[in-house]
């Protein structure tokens, strides 16, 4: 196997995983947008994000050309350490919401600046 191959498996696993993002946010959202909080569905959210943050970090560290989005990237480091800092307080509606979403949007766009999406950038 090359390294084009080794590229394309990481990108499409990359992928893979920011498409079952997508499935779990919108599914989040339809819960709160219907007022049934789903903590479960909530904390699989905030599991997957937390993740796909950790896969990334390596790829973040060091490069100049993410500097924009890197110190975002970095705020969102103890997210990483402790999910429970997001995750629904007593009830599900009072989770970290605000910041469920910007880490989202963070990702989003570190994933755009390494061009692993297949969305132009700045879509939403």
């Amino acid at each position: 196997m090359d390294n084009d191959d080794e590229g394309y498996s990481y990108a499409g696993m990359i992928l893979g995983r920011w498409e079952k993002i997508g499935i779990l946010r919108e599914s989040v959202r339809t819960k709160q947008i219907s007022s049934q909080a789903d903590t479960e569905l909530l904390n699989q959210y905030i599991a997957a994000l937390t993740s796909m943050w950790e896969e990334l970090y390596p790829a973040v560290q060091g490069r100049t050309d993410l500097k924009d989005v890197k110190t975002d990237f970095d705020d969102f480091e103890k997210y990483y350490h402790d999910p429970q800092l997001l995750s629904p307080k007593v009830e599900a509606d009072k989770s970290n919401a605000k910041d469920i979403y910007k880490l989202d949007m963070c990702l989003r766009r570190v994933l755009d600046k390494l061009k692993l999406t297949p969305f132009p950038a700045n879509t939403r």
